[in-house]
C-alpha cells in the first residue's frame, strides 16, 4: 500500500481544505474513487460546499457517506464516521486517527497542517504505517 504525507506550509483550515479540493480534482480526473475522511460534521459540511465552488467552473460530483442520499456509485464520497465498504481506491485522511477501514484502499493520503498538534498526529500515523510496512512518501507543499 502507498501512503503519501502532504506537509502543508500553512496552518489555516480553509487553505488546507482548498488544497484537498485541488488534490481531489486531480485524483478524480485519473478516474479513481475517493473517500475523504474528515474530522467532524463541520469539516464534512465545509468540504461538501467547497467541492462545488472551490474554483470558477469547478464541479466535483460527490455524496456524503452515511446519509440518506449516499450514492455508492459516486466517485467522491465525504464522511467523518464509519467508512463504507464500497468507499473507493484512495483515502484522503484529514482526521486524527488512522481509520480502521484504511486497508480497503490502495492508496492513503495524509494531510498535515503546519502546527505542532498536526505534526504530532502525523508522526503517530507515520509510525503506524511504517510498522505495517507500507510504502511511504512525503511531499512538502507551499501554499
Amino acid at each position: 500500500m502507498q501512503v503519501d504525507f502532504y506537509l502543508l506550509s500553512i496552518s489555516e483550515t480553509m487553505d488546507g481544505e482548498r488544497f484537498v479540493c485541488r488534490l481531489t480534482e486531480k485524483v478524480f480526473r485519473q478516474k479513481y474513487r475517493i473517500y475523504i475522511n474528515t474530522l467532524n460534521l463541520a469539516a464534512t459540511s465545509r468540504l461538501d460546499d467547497m467541492l462545488w465552488t472551490f474554483s470558477p467552473g469547478s464541479f466535483l460530483p460527490h455524496s456524503l457517506a452515511n446519509s440518506e442520499i449516499e450514492d455508492d456509485n459516486e466517485q467522491i464520497m465525504i464522511g467523518h464516521e464509519a467508512i463504507p465498504a464500497t468507499a473507493g481506491d484512495v483515502l484522503i485522511n484529514m482526521a486524527t486517527d488512522v481509520p480502521l477501514a484504511h486497508t480497503q484502499f490502495s492508496r492513503i493520503v495524509e494531510i498535515v497542517y503546519n502546527t505542532e498538534q498536526h505534526k504530532q498526529v502525523s508522526r503517530n500515523h507515520y509510525r503506524y504505517y511504517r510498522e505495517q510496512e507500507y510504502t511511504i512518501s512525503s511531499h512538502e507543499i507551499t501554499l
